[in-house]
């Protein structure tokens, strides 16, 4: 089965969760198998976004892209050391969300990708309400890494980038999955 993998990139506290858990429910109600997965699953700590996007190239996407069903190891964030092995299986639709889900060494085995930007004060604001103290002491260390990104505007092959205080956010991203899901049926 060849899996249409879409990517959902953007900063921390951008939105990115909470749209990629919103599309899969929308496709899912379109009765379209859909993988959800989570790039945080993967990181290795707080200062391993570049790995963690490396390891999300060769050991989700690559597999994915084959056909196959990728092998991972998650982090366990607790302990902050490599958890148990994990599977992300081929589906109609595989939603990669996370910072770095469209990197550049991403963009070439994806099929679309879109990217949730939001001002970095409302950001942080969003990732402190939902990580609580753990992150604070974190939140300049991890936005030091996402500054070595390019930014989406830099990045050939992004085709959609959603300004998360916008009200409809949901339905242009919905209907940019199924533009995705119809462009793939029509090969």
């Amino acid at each position: 089965m060849r899996s249409l993998l879409l990517g959902i990139d953007g900063r921390s506290g951008a939105g990115k969760t909470s749209i990629a858990a919103a599309l899969a429910e929308t496709l899912k109600a379109d009765g379209i198998d859909v993988e959800l997965f989570h790039l945080e699953d993967l990181y290795p700590g707080w200062h391993g976004l570049a790995a963690g996007v490396e390891a999300y190239v060769r050991d989700v996407l690559t597999p994915l892209r084959a056909g196959n069903t990728a092998r991972w190891r998650d982090w366990d964030w607790t302990t902050d050391s490599p958890g148990a092995e994990r599977e992300t299986h081929p589906a109609a639709v595989v939603l990669c969300e996370g910072v770095g889900a469209g990197a550049p060494g991403a963009r070439g085995l994806l099929d679309a990708c879109l990217t949730v930007e939001a001002p970095a004060g409302l950001r942080k604001e969003r990732a402190l309400a939902r990580d609580g103290e753990t992150y604070r002491p974190f939140w300049e260390v991890w936005a030091a890494q996402e500054d070595t990104l390019p930014a989406a505007a830099d990045r050939p092959g992004v085709d959609l980038t959603l300004d998360a205080r916008e009200p409809p956010v949901l339905e242009v991203a919905a209907a940019w999955a199924r533009r995705a899901v119809a462009t793939a049926a029509q090969r």
